[in-house]
């Protein structure tokens, strides 16, 4: 938490040598938490039953755009709920207090400006942080899933039938290019 410092020339040699291989360990198991929970999330959104097609083409970006609201707003209520768990573990914290300490030490590495005076239930702000460093990696993940599936799509309106199709929806503002571009597809293998 940036409280305690070593005080000795070979420790702190120590901990850099230890930082420069845990820093990226925990680095590595907070990314794959984040694949983990990404991989959780898309396949629970993909059983929620897709929208009439009337309202898909106006849903599509207000959809990512309300993923990632709600990623955020999930974010911030899971702070929430760990500065009210330091609201109840240390006497003199208020709200605010526990949420800056909750927020900071998943951001960054810590301050050290504000700790818990309690050891007894360190174990249990490790796991916190962790997880919630491994919720943050889930948001990053899910956006870089995004954009990836967005960039495939995009690839694949190359050539001359993408020209085409682009001709199409210029033509017919109506027309779902990527539904008729799937149908063809379909039909064509």
């Amino acid at each position: 938490y940036g409280n305690i410092v070593p005080e000795t020339t070979e420790g702190r040699a120590f901990c850099i040598v230890f930082a420069l291989v845990g820093i990226p360990l925990t680095l590595t198991v907070i990314a794959d938490w984040g694949r983990l929970f990404a991989t959780t999330a898309s396949t629970l959104v993909k059983h929620i039953p897709p929208l009439p097609k009337k309202f898909r083409n106006a849903m599509v970006a207000r959809r990512t755009s309300s993923y990632a609201l709600s990623a955020v707003c999930f974010l911030f209520v899971y702070l929430a709920a760990g500065a009210g768990l330091f609201v109840i573990w240390e006497d003199d914290w208020t709200f605010f207090d526990g949420f800056y300490f909750c927020f900071i030490t998943m951001t960054t590495i810590g301050f050290g400006d504000l700790v818990p005076k309690q050891p007894t239930y360190m174990l249990l702000c490790t796991l916190y942080i962790l997880v919630g460093l491994a919720l943050t990696s889930t948001i990053i993940e899910l956006v870089r899933r995004q954009y990836a599936q967005s960039w495939r799509q995009l690839r694949a309106l190359r050539g001359p039938l993408a020209e085409n199709f682009r001709k199409f929806a210029d033509n017919a503002p109506g027309l779902d290019v990527m539904a008729f571009q799937q149908d063809l597809m379909k039909v064509l293998t």
